[in-house]
């Protein structure tokens, strides 16, 4: 069976896959085609996500995250440290452009051509001249994926079709957030990426 979308190399692409296989065991037993293998009992890589899923759950579950933590504030009773990782996104700019800069940057990753102009060496750029020191640490990351695992609950339509893609998004988000630590110096916490915790609750 054939994948449902075509998939094309993005400015992403070779440099994410590094990452991957730079904190696996066996790199030289990786599938790097773009093209997901259809049977469910063969492995899955992120990179092959877009020729399953095309943008539209993308684009879904990156909406969803910012729609939530844009919804935190002091008045609703939330955390003080979520609003001041809110302040710091909108400080940066509109809800509306961080969407549409991390769909393009997980579209490019994943498998969906050329979304997001200059790659790893952009994303880097805006880590660590833009988001600072905020957001570049071991409380933000925390706080990031919290907001992350209610936005993928909140679309677990978009994991049914097979059972492979959530490990596989997990996979993804593990392999960047181990880059980020390393690059800006925190503790990654290996906890946050227990897949049950991206599952809904019974």
């Amino acid at each position: 069976m054939a994948c449902p979308y075509s998939s094309r190399k993005g400015y992403s692409t070779l440099p994410t896959q590094q990452e991957y296989l730079n904190s696996v065991k066996n790199p030289d037993e990786i599938d790097l085609s773009l093209n997901a293998n259809m049977d469910q009992t063969k492995p899955l890589y992120f990179w092959q996500l877009y020729s399953i899923w095309g943008q539209g759950p993308i684009l879904d579950i990156c909406e969803a995250f910012y729609k939530s933590l844009y919804s935190v504030s002091e008045e609703n009773g939330d955390d003080i440290g979520d609003v001041e990782l809110k302040q710091v996104f909108q400080m940066l700019d509109t809800m509306r452009h961080h969407i549409n800069v991390q769909s393009a940057y997980w579209i490019d990753s994943m498998g969906g051509g050329r979304a997001y102009h200059g790659g790893l060496f952009r994303l880097t750029y805006h880590h660590k001249n833009r988001a600072g020191p905020k957001v570049m640490t071991a409380d933000g990351a925390k706080r990031w994926m919290r907001h992350m695992q209610k936005a993928i609950h909140q679309n677990h339509k978009h994991f049914q079709q097979d059972h492979r893609i959530l490990p596989c998004l997990v996979s993804f988000l593990e392999t960047k957030m181990k880059s980020y630590a390393e690059l800006h110096d925190f503790e990654f916490d290996a906890s946050d990426f227990e897949l049950d915790k991206f599952k809904l609750p019974q």
